[in-house]
């Protein structure tokens, strides 16, 4: 089983090109999976002020976690594992499991829950995959972008602990 290390993101490790990377190339697997709505065709590298607004928010995390404050709480996590190199089609989406290291790592922080958001197009099948991973569904909301369309999107949870505080 691959080692999983998740670690702050950090403007020192050269995460930002990392982060911006990451969202590039999940552009060609969402739209082989009919999910190119998503995010659109657009490389994130290329889109107007992506790299900086990312700039701007690896700082913020930087500055929220060694003092506690900032305009808004925001913490950004890599999450690294060696992986071989996928050719297929969804290459850029398999689920690597950890066994329960994901929700060990949520409970040594704390946590008795983690939270995410999903995108809801392409008939909620993001929504489904994550269900199939532990996840449930809590609600549907639509956030409006800035070029005015809207993206719809789920938030969904994964309970870490059970009743006892064992890792579930």
């Amino acid at each position: 089983m691959a080692k999983i290390t998740i670690r702050d993101a950090s403007t020192a490790e050269d995460d930002v090109a990392f982060i911006v990377a990451a969202f590039d190339s999940t552009l060609a697997p969402l739209a082989a999976l009919g999910s190119g709505a998503m995010w659109g065709s657009t490389p994130f590298s290329q889109k107007d002020g992506f790299v900086e607004e990312t700039i701007k928010d690896v700082r913020t995390s930087e500055r929220y976690r060694a003092t506690g404050e900032a305009e808004e709480a925001l913490r950004i996590f890599v999450a690294e594992v060696e992986l071989e190199d996928g050719t297929g089609a969804g290459a850029g989406l398999r689920c690597r499991e950890a066994g329960d290291g994901r929700r060990k790592h949520a409970v040594e922080k704390g946590l008795r829950e983690v939270y995410l958001d999903a995108w809801a197009g392409n008939d909620g099948g993001l929504v489904r995959y994550y269900e199939k991973h532990g996840f449930r569904f809590v609600a549907e909301f639509d956030m409006k972008r800035g070029d005015g369309s809207i993206w719809p999107g789920a938030l969904v949870k994964m309970s870490c602990v059970d009743r006892d505080e064992a890792i579930v």
